[in-house]
């Protein structure tokens, strides 16, 4: 009994510590993007295109022999696009991990899948809600209940032209 509770804490410290690389890691990334902005760091995804060869080459500045505008721009747009998606990946599966070291691979996965359900339930709810308001608003179209109110505009309109 007390062994489970000792393990319990265990994982639980273990999430925490997790969460917590994670999070340093992911303002790490941040700081390496304006470092990387500053021109003292480069990044991964202009380094991957540029092997590549397939898109085009992006230089660092106009200053390199055959720069264009566009290639310094683009150079600069996927480098900060590089370092945002290693963050979102970084963040998004930080607190992942340590959902599954404090709970464990089988709750989290029955999680996930509750979670599905419950967004599957909720989107056939506001489908079958828009559609109750769209019949009801054809209905109220449909008794000309909104023809008396454009005559009644009408005639208002034309009693202040007089």
């Amino acid at each position: 009994m007390n062994t489970d509770l000792a393990n319990a804490r265990i994982r639980a410290i273990a999430a925490c510590i997790i969460g917590i690389v994670s999070l340093g890691f992911g303002i790490f990334l941040l700081w390496k993007m304006t470092l990387f902005v500053r021109g003292d760091a480069g990044s991964w995804l202009i380094d991957a295109i540029n092997r590549s060869r397939l898109i085009m080459h992006m230089e660092r500045s106009l200053d390199e022999e055959g720069a264009t505008f566009v290639g310094v721009f683009f150079y600069y747009v996927y480098g900060t696009l590089g370092y945002l998606l290693t963050l979102c990946l970084v963040l998004f599966a930080g607190p992942a991990a340590a959902r599954i070291v404090e709970r464990g691979w089988a709750q989290f996965r029955r999680e996930c899948e509750d979670e599905a359900r419950q967004m599957t339930i909720e989107a056939a709810c506001e489908r079958r809600r828009k559609r109750r308001i769209k019949a009801m608003q054809s209905k109220a179209n449909k008794d000309g209940s909104g023809d008396f109110l454009w005559a009644s505009a009408a005639v208002a309109f034309i009693v202040w032209l007089l």
